[in-house]
């Protein structure tokens, strides 16, 4: 009989302990992870889930390229140093500021703002001499560009007009200077022997009374009335490459 109770008592034990077992397994089903944005139970790490993959942006940058302005192209420059047949000499440095953009094959090559370095020179070609011989004239020669990225760049160009950069002037003088130069400044350089510059406006009119030739790697300008040149600060200067100038120059962005 005490045999008999004790296996009966087993037997009520082990049903009890596999049916906690089969309680506890129902209770946890396969498959049930939490979902984006459920919360995390108490004391859990819970990791932040991203949403979507995000695409990164593209970024472009421009390159610097070799460009080559052609010789023959003119570029418009004007004065910062006032110069004058009276008091300047030889020897004497001058700067002018280009006014435009000089664009090479696609790109710009020499900005608006860049800085000419030239000098006073003397005329010491004996074509030139004569043509100056007993007239008040003022020689001078480009020596480089400076770009405003420090580039510097050797220039050999020649002066192809002086002009008014007075834009409130510039329609009433324009026609006064086409007469005044068309008659003297043409006669002159006739008779000097050498080719003056009597054309139109590059960004004003040429300055009254004063004529242009040309000389090697600069020029000079001679009063047709006989007086002293005098060049003020903000005189316009045509000059036209005499060799083409090669930089280092930046794309500019493409269009959006």
């Amino acid at each position: 009989m005490r045999r008999a109770a004790t296996l009966a008592l087993l037997a009520l034990l082990t049903a009890v302990a596999v049916q906690a077992q089969s309680q506890t397994g129902s209770s946890t089903q396969p498959g049930s992870a939490a979902q984006p944005g459920a919360s995390a139970p108490p004391g859990g790490n819970a990791q932040p889930v991203p949403v979507g993959n995000p695409t990164p942006v593209a970024t472009t940058t421009s390159a610097a390229v070799t460009d080559q302005i052609a010789a023959g192209t003119e570029i418009r420059a004007t004065l910062d140093t006032p110069l004058s047949s009276k008091t300047s000499k030889p020897g004497d440095r001058f700067t002018a500021t280009i006014a435009d953009p000089a664009r090479g094959t696609s790109n710009v090559v020499i900005p608006a703002g860049a800085r000419v370095e030239g000098e006073v020179a003397e005329a010491d070609d004996s074509k030139t001499m004569a043509a100056l011989k007993d007239k008040n004239a003022l020689s001078v020669r480009f020596r480089d560009v400076v770009l405003p990225d420090g580039q510097t760049l050797p220039l050999s160009a020649t002066l192809i007009s002086v002009n008014n950069t007075n834009g409130m002037n510039t329609r009433k003088n324009d026609a006064e200077s086409r007469v005044q130069q068309g008659s003297r400044g043409r006669d002159v350089a006739r008779d000097a022997g050498v080719a003056g510059n009597v054309a139109g406006t590059a960004f004003g009119a040429p300055l009254k009374g004063l004529a242009t030739g040309a000389m090697a790697g600069g020029g000079y300008v001679l009063d047709t009335k006989g007086k002293d040149v005098n060049l003020p600060a903000q005189t316009g200067m045509v000059i036209r490459l005499d060799q083409p100038v090669t930089a280092t120059a930046t794309p500019a962005p493409p269009q959006q």
